[in-house]
């Protein structure tokens, strides 16, 4: 049998293992942090919906000499400018003279949901 010179042999099976667990400890880091972003960009997803439907009835609102009363539907919002995201779940929608209220979920999001509320202009997201 001929002899293999040094230099043209293969790697060792401790080198592919080193390899293969390193690969293994990168995986273990790196999937953990890309579902968190996943879900951090469903959040900020449903909070920009929350918002935009909070600025379309502003709009609406404008329409009707300062009422929200006639911003009561999804179509009315529409034609005010909204557009859904796919992602997002459309709850209740309150309004009336003053107030306008909106709840939203996101259908990656399990227990998660947000609400805008016209009297204090903020959203909020409750897990």
């Amino acid at each position: 049998m001929q002899e293999v010179k040094r230099d043209e042999r293969g790697f060792t099976l401790i080198e592919l293992l080193v390899v293969v667990i390193i690969i293994g400890i990168l995986a273990a880091i790196a999937i953990p942090v890309f579902l968190s972003q996943r879900d951090a960009a469903s959040t900020a997803e449903l909070e920009s919906d929350l918002r935009n439907m909070g600025a379309a009835a502003t709009s609406c609102s404008a329409a009707d000499n300062g009422s929200y009363a006639t911003c009561d539907d999804l179509a009315a919002l529409e034609a005010s400018g909204y557009n859904q995201s796919p992602n997002v779940v459309l709850g209740t929608i309150v309004a009336d003279e003053d107030n306008f209220n909106v709840t939203a979920t996101h259908a990656n999001l399990d227990g998660v949901s947000g609400t805008f509320d016209s009297g204090t202009g903020r959203v909020v997201i409750t897990p």
